[in-house]
């Protein structure tokens, strides 16, 4: 039905007729690209809306609850391996920024997954509780739960309407 031409995209996430991906800027050249994220007509292909989505040498996957968009902003990229953002919630109909989380930074790259009306992203620091899952409120973006550690989690999987934390020792499982 319609291609959007870029060299790197994200994986998409969809809602109704929006499906949004992060890009590279097109203006940007280098390791390390600024990005755009972009509200796509599923229908026909057109760019509804853009937005920045920061500097980051690879992507933050979105992903949805059917609701809103859930992604996180590049915030800052101090060498070549920058992979830290900040947690965000988007309105797939204009783009438009919902709420945002500063006392958390999202290390990761990976989709955050909604169980049960909870938002989880696997790999965020705060000065609250280090490293680790952390369960954010999706209307609000506030923290409700964090299950850090010394042992850094590398992906969460839905299972039985529960969280399942794959991590590098041992996995775990979250049914709150």
């Amino acid at each position: 039905m319609w291609f959007y031409e870029s060299p790197i995209v994200s994986i998409p996430a969809v809602v109704e007729d929006t499906v949004v991906v992060h890009v590279n800027d097109p203006n940007t050249t280098g390791a390390v690209r600024e990005q755009l994220i972009l509200g796509i007509n599923r229908r026909n292909g057109s760019v509804v809306w853009t937005r920045e989505g920061g500097l980051l040498r690879s992507f933050f996957e979105p992903t949805t609850d059917g609701r809103l968009i859930y992604t996180a902003f590049a915030d800052s990229c101090l060498s070549a391996d920058c992979i830290s953002g900040i947690p965000m919630a988007l309105n797939p109909a204009n783009g438009s920024v919902v709420w945002t989380n500063e006392n958390a930074s999202v290390e990761q790259t990976r989709p955050p997954i909604v169980v049960q009306g909870r938002l989880f992203y696997d790999q965020i620091r705060s000065t609250e509780f280090g490293l680790g899952v952390v369960s954010l409120d999706p209307t609000s973006g506030e923290i409700q739960y964090s299950a850090a550690g010394r042992i850094p989690h590398y992906s969460l999987t839905v299972i039985n309407n529960g969280v399942a934390i794959r991590s590098v020792r041992e996995p775990t499982f979250l049914n709150r």
